[in-house]
């Protein structure tokens, strides 16, 4: 009989686009949210997807529409774009990033982690 042991999460490092780093170093000092994958693309924008662990659909639901997408719309308008998508029974969020705004944007969300955890 295999034993089974508790699990705790820990940001792993792993190779990624250059263009959408600063992206996934400003998403993964969220502590809920896990990146998934991401691509910086050929053309004007990039992408990243996430999750707040193991079908933990609400709190990520609560993250994209309560906290991070007003907050990042009031900021930033059309030049980011978020949904969530359910994909062979994983829930996940996909943000696509403005690469002319992916600067301020990766810098207002590590403020919003920052506010976040001092709160």
């Amino acid at each position: 009989m295999m034993t089974v042991h508790r699990q705790a999460w820990v940001k792993v490092n792993a190779q990624v686009d250059r263009g959408v780093v600063p992206l996934i170093e400003a998403l993964n000092a969220i502590p809920e949210l896990r990146t998934l994958e991401s691509c910086e693309t050929d053309g004007d924008v990039a992408w990243v997807c996430f999750d707040a662990g193991t079908q933990n659909w609400r709190k990520l639901a609560e993250i994209v529409f309560d906290w991070l997408g007003p907050k990042l719309m009031d900021a930033f308008g059309n030049a980011v774009h978020l949904e969530m998508t359910l994909v062979n029974g994983i829930v996940m969020a996909e943000m696509t990033v403005n690469k002319s705004v992916m600067s301020a944007m990766s810098q207002a969300i590590r403020n919003l982690a920052l506010h976040a955890k001092a709160a």
